[in-house]
């Protein structure tokens, strides 16, 4: 109990300055000059940090290894600045980065694990049923739904209170604890609700014992139910942190949370709201016998120049709705601008009413929604209902599949709602990894849309990048023109050339093509599959949805290098790009059924097509694979017509004149020889829009109408029981979902829906100079939209059109704003 693991010596530094050869230096250089053994075939250094700069050292006798090549190269910040062919000593010049590179704990959730297992360890005085589910609470997820479940719970405790604690393992400087607080009372599913009084208490190792945390302060003061409720305290240092919840027995309510988030600091959270006459603060959360007993309601009292807001809920579709009572006890009405965060302004009436200030009358307030996410997502006001409330859905529902991992790693994006069996890492599925970054790329918060690129850079298991087909460099490319962070995306380029590299497995030389299976490339029970005898896995072919989009990666790779300025690796990847784009046209256009098709790899010497147009022909497009010299625009005649994709609820994943064609399932999974999958729509009208935009010398074959049409079919179909909702697949005919699994396949986070909306029919077009490009595809009997609270390049954007000048005062016309200021 004295002399173990005795810390009197140096290895690590004999291993790393003296084996290894890493020298530092007085100037801006680094010598590397290994004493290895001439016998040894490879060696690795990485994760060394020198001057502000990721040094990486690799020897691979046999380039097998690490699968960089043959020799020794040194790599400054995942760029190549040294290369031998045999270990010796080298000198790379180095840049000194002035970054702080020191953890700051303020960044850091001290309470996530979505391992399971280990420390951070969750544990609490009492768990309902399912005792699994007190992980749940630091798993890095945070919805609120009924079904699907992720949340610790004290259902059926007997108590008055209960409390949820969280070992560290060891000791953390800590100061805050966010809970996301859940509530089936507020939505009329439950008995769970808000608790009454929550109590954060620490561990003292000396006393073994429990203490109240000094300074409580809670924002919001009365518990929010399904919202984010933040205790902040004197800053302690401790190994262990539980807060302890009193529960409304007089209602026999229990308490739940989905996470449970402690953090060494955090700014304040306090919501300010400002009034065109005066600023509304100090919210004081009340409750309302007369708004229906389920809400938090306001109070505006008269303070002057000013009025006092307070009172807000969360409805059942998920957004936050404020009840704003009328403020002007005169004879008129009047009406205020209210701006919520100074971010989105709404229009709110305020009625007389004779009991003056303040009276809590369900007649006197008006209701005010403000979608989930509000601080973080572009604001839209549009004609059309449907797309407009799918619109809002989608956001909140990516909110539910944003996941916080672990400090260090920051989000992710996950596809299920709860991790599958057959994902990789941290439940991280790249099958739909790019339609999450081109959903993500709109957030203001564009560390979110970072952290995910992130997770795909670091490759952080074999089948992290490298198990579905993929457009995640495409992706991470146009998420860069509408962040504008160059620094960043070129941080990216050398882990998306090796990922590239890993699909050479997948790669046949004699024709230029990638060949995967339908599986594979996230499609199931194809038209190319059910025809071979495995009908689930079969089909192992050269597809034009995969290798459009290996095309469209390697064209974001080339762009990615020139922005570095790496004029090798950008003439590389546009003669890769150039390459396969003749490939796929060559081998997979048909030019007398007109379309693109999947070829079969195995006993198919002649390299015949298939017989069946499939969805995915449709992909080609969104990449900007067709040649623009000839016309390939006749593949959209597919599209509508009742024998091709034309299905009530399409398109369709399969042609239905063809025999292998079946939309007749009603559930289960999973089916893409007919069903209609929001995947593929996604892709098809992101061709579509392209196709109207990019190949404007061509007969068109499709029309912005047609593109709005589909659009609204899209929006119309992510319907159940009246409520926006999407899963995995819906019937072509039928209005129903047909892979919509319980506490499986809820909220499926599968394809695009807001990036159709913003970048397709509203027409926000990135550019690569500092330029943005609007060309909306809008119907031209629309009287209005309004797109505001949209980041571009660090600039607040603002469009408006009100044909006649009426719904905004700003008169008529369209209209862009950057910063406030009309350009």
């Amino acid at each position: 109990n004295h002399s173990e693991h005795y810390a009197h010596s140096t290895f690590t530094d004999n291993v790393l300055h003296e084996l290894l050869g890493i020298l530092p230096q007085t100037d801006n250089s680094l010598i590397v000059d290994p004493l290895v053994p001439k016998t040894w075939s490879y060696f690795s250094v990485e994760n060394l940090l020198y001057r502000g700069n990721n040094i990486t050292v690799i020897y691979d006798s046999t380039g097998e290894r690490y699968g960089s090549g043959k020799g020794m190269r040194v790599y400054v910040s995942d760029h190549e600045m040294v290369h031998k062919d045999t270990v010796q000593r080298v000198v790379v010049n180095i840049t000194p980065v002035d970054t702080d590179h020191s953890l700051r704990h303020g960044s850091a959730n001290f309470a996530a694990n979505p391992y399971r297992k280990g420390y951070p360890r969750p544990y609490a005085s009492f768990t309902d049923n399912n005792p699994g589910c007190v992980w749940q609470a630091v798993d890095g997820r945070v919805f609120y739904d009924y079904v699907p479940s992720n949340r610790w719970s004290n259902w059926q405790s007997g108590g008055a209170s209960d409390w949820l604690a969280v070992d560290f393992g060891r000791p953390k400087e800590v100061s805050s604890v966010r809970l996301y607080v859940y509530s089936d009372v507020v939505t009329g599913e439950g008995r769970t609700d808000c608790p009454t009084k929550m109590l954060v208490q620490y561990y003292v190792i000396d006393g073994n014992k429990w203490v109240d945390a000094e300074s409580q302060t809670a924002s919001p003061v009365q518990c929010s139910p399904n919202n984010l409720n933040v205790i902040a305290f004197k800053a302690v240092k401790t190994t262990q942190i539980r807060v302890v919840f009193t529960r409304n027995v007089a209602k026999d309510y229990y308490c739940g949370i989905t996470e449970m988030e402690v953090w060494s600091e955090w700014p304040s959270v306090a919501d300010t709201y400002e009034a065109e006459d005066g600023v509304i603060t100090d919210a004081e959360l009340e409750r309302s016998a007369t708004a229906s007993g389920e809400a938090y309601v306001g109070r505006l009292d008269n303070k002057g120049s000013s009025v006092e807001l307070s009172g807000f809920y969360v409805n059942k579709s998920g957004d936050y709705k404020m009840r704003v009572f009328y403020a002007n006890a005169g004879a008129q009405d009047s009406v205020h601008g209210l701006v919520v965060n100074q971010l989105h302004t709404l229009e709110v009436k305020y009625r007389p009413t004779a009991s003056g200030w303040g009276h809590f009358d369900d007649n006197t307030y008006v209701d005010v929604s403000v979608p989930l996410l509000y601080e973080n997502i572009p604001f839209i006001d549009i004609p059309d209902k449907h797309i407009e409330d799918v619109y809002y859905y989608r956001w909140s529902s990516l909110k539910r599949h944003l996941r916080y991992l672990t400090a260090g790693t920051g989000y992710m994006i996950t596809e299920f709602v709860h991790d599958v069996g057959y994902s990789a890492k941290f439940g991280v599925i790249n099958a739909a990894g790019g339609h999450h970054i081109y959903e993500a790329r709109w957030l203001r918060d564009t560390s979110l849309v970072k952290d995910y690129i992130n997770v795909y850079a670091r490759q952080l298991d074999s089948r992290s990048n490298h198990q579905y087909s993929e457009w995640i460099a495409d992706a991470a490319y146009n998420a860069y023109l509408v962040n504008g962070d160059k620094n960043f995306i070129v941080s990216q380029l050398a882990s998306f050339r090796r990922t590239y590299d890993l699909w050479a497995d997948h790669f046949e030389p004699s024709l230029g093509l990638y060949y995967i299976s339908p599986e594979w490339d996230a499609q199931e029970y194809s038209a190319a599959s059910v025809q071979t005898k495995d009908k689930y896995h079969g089909g192992v072919g050269y597809r034009p949805s995969h290798n459009s989009e290996m095309y469209g990666n390697a064209v974001a790779i080339a762009r990615m290098s020139a922005l570095a300025d790496d004029k090798d690796s950008e003439r590389e990847f546009n003669d890769i790009a150039q390459r396969l784009r003749a490939a796929i046209i060559e081998h997979l256009w048909d030019p007398n059924r007109q379309f693109f098709y999947h070829m079969q790899r195995e006993n198919n010497t002649n390299h015949t097509l298939l017989d069946t147009r499939e969805e995915v022909g449709l992909y080609p497009w969104r990449f900007s694979v067709p040649d623009e010299r000839h016309n390939y625009s006749l593949a959209f005649d597919q599209l509508f017509n009742p024998e091709g994709f034309g299905t009530r609820y399409g398109p369709s994943t399969c042609e239905t004149r063809s025999k292998w064609y079946d939309g007749s399932q009603r559930s289960g999974c999973c089916w893409w020889n007919g069903n209609s999958w929001p995947y593929s729509t996604a892709h098809v009208l992101s061709s579509v829009a392209a196709h109207l935009r990019q190949y404007t010398s061509q007969n068109p074959a499709v029309t912005a109408a047609q593109y709005y049409q589909l659009l609204e079919t899209y929006a119309i179909t992510q319907y159940k029981d009246n409520k926006p909702y999407v899963a995995e697949c819906h019937s072509p005919g039928g209005d129903f979902w047909v892979c919509d699994s319980r506490n499986h396949s809820e909220h499926y986070a599968h394809s695009t829906f807001t990036d159709n909306v913003l970048h397709e029919l509203l027409g926000i077009l990135p550019q690569p100079d500092y330029t943005l490009v609007i060309d909306p595809l809008v119907p031209k009997t629309w009287s209005y939209l309004l797109v505001e609270n949209l980041l571009y390049r660090g600039n607040n954007v603002t469009i408006m059109y009100d044909s006649t000048g009426e719904r905004y005062g700003k008169g008529k016309g369209m209209r862009v704003y950057v910063n406030d200021h009309e350009v």
